[in-house]
């Protein structure tokens, strides 16, 4: 991912009752969000919304309307313009992800419990299968990728654990490491520490954030012993560049937690008391300068924007909520 040499940010936002994507450049200094233009429409039901890692392209999968809807960054105002048809998928595509070159994507259909690999065209940014979808019973709900791009976890909410899978380097096509990791409860999201050795996966069941240690040959996860605990139903989690601090979000209680990472053991220490969002949030990204948090609140149909202590990790709330389309449920970040 390009960090230091970005110039401009946009972050794109998928409504899920209004079937679009809405598009905002970043004030670098001060996080606030300004639209581009007018929402851009979607497949039915967006629930993802992913920027390729080379900044040109963004997707956003239907999960009514079971495709991928394809857009081309316009590189001087980050305006979104369709590429050709939607990509087709199996039934109702909850997440997608790309590995760090590039060069491939993955996207796991919740209800039929599939997940299919991609070969991306980097020019054109079309999607083609790598090989039949593998069938990952369970509802997935979550995907990510190892940053080595050795490795895809899946987060499987009626099973209540996560698969991991080995990534071939050439064709992109996966393979199951078996047994899939318990979790204890039902996993909503998971997020991998930027140096590879930790993985973070949020219960909505036990209300609570595990950490895992991420064999670095093999890839399998081992629980570390212990969880931090959230005040309520927790779901999004995300992890700051630098690998300090995560962030994650409660839906009812309405809040956004921060925690400090122990480098050496991956554990989670909570920063501070709770801070007020939007009501129901969801998605949270942290923009690549790790300076600012942005937060999907699905019911007050807006974005809450918190800046962020480089120091401590306490968030800070930084402008009013910004109106977005109806439900959002999923933001993504891109620089050119």
């Amino acid at each position: 991912m390009r960090t230091q040499a970005c110039t401009r940010k946009f972050a794109y936002v998928a409504n899920s009752l209004s079937n679009d994507v809405s598009a905002f450049e970043i004030d670098r200094l001060t996080g606030a969000l300004t639209e581009l233009s007018p929402p851009v429409s979607t497949g039915a039901r967006p629930n993802a919304v992913a920027v390729h890692p080379s900044g040109k392209f963004v997707y956003v999968t239907g999960l009514d309307s079971d495709d991928i809807s394809v857009y081309r960054v316009d590189s001087k105002t980050g305006a979104l313009i369709r590429v050709g048809s939607p990509v087709p998928t199996e039934s109702e595509p909850a997440c997608m992800a790309f590995d760090p070159s590039g060069r491939f994507a993955y996207v796991a259909c919740i209800h039929d419990g599939h997940l299919a690999s991609y070969a991306v065209a980097v020019a054109t940014g079309a999607l083609t299968l790598v090989d039949e979808p593998l069938l990952c019973e369970g509802a997935p709900f979550s995907i990510a990728l190892h940053p080595s791009g050795k490795f895809l976890y899946l987060a499987n909410v009626d099973s209540r654990d996560v698969t991991s899978y080995r990534i071939d380097p050439t064709s992109g096509a996966l393979t199951a490491l078996w047994p899939p990791t318990p979790t204890g409860g039902s996993p909503r999201a998971i997020a991998i520490h930027p140096n590879g050795r930790f993985a973070y996966v949020t219960s909505s069941e036990s209300h609570a954030i595990s950490v895992y240690r991420i064999d670095p040959g093999l890839g399998r996860l081992d629980a570390v012993g212990g969880s931090v605990q959230v005040e309520t139903f927790v779901f999004g989690v995300v992890i700051e560049p630098r690998g300090k601090f995560a962030f994650a979000t409660s839906p009812t209680s309405n809040h956004v937690s921060a925690f400090a990472i122990d480098g050496a053991t991956g554990a989670l220490r909570t920063v501070g008391a709770p801070l007020r969002a939007g009501t129901h949030p969801r998605a949270i990204v942290i923009e690549p300068d790790g300076r600012f948090a942005y937060v999907a609140n699905c019911a007050s149909h807006d974005i809450s924007i918190y800046g962020i202590d480089r120091s401590t990790g306490a968030l800070t709330s930084a402008g009013a909520p910004v109106a977005v389309g109806r439900l959002p449920v999923s933001i993504a970040i891109q620089t050119v």
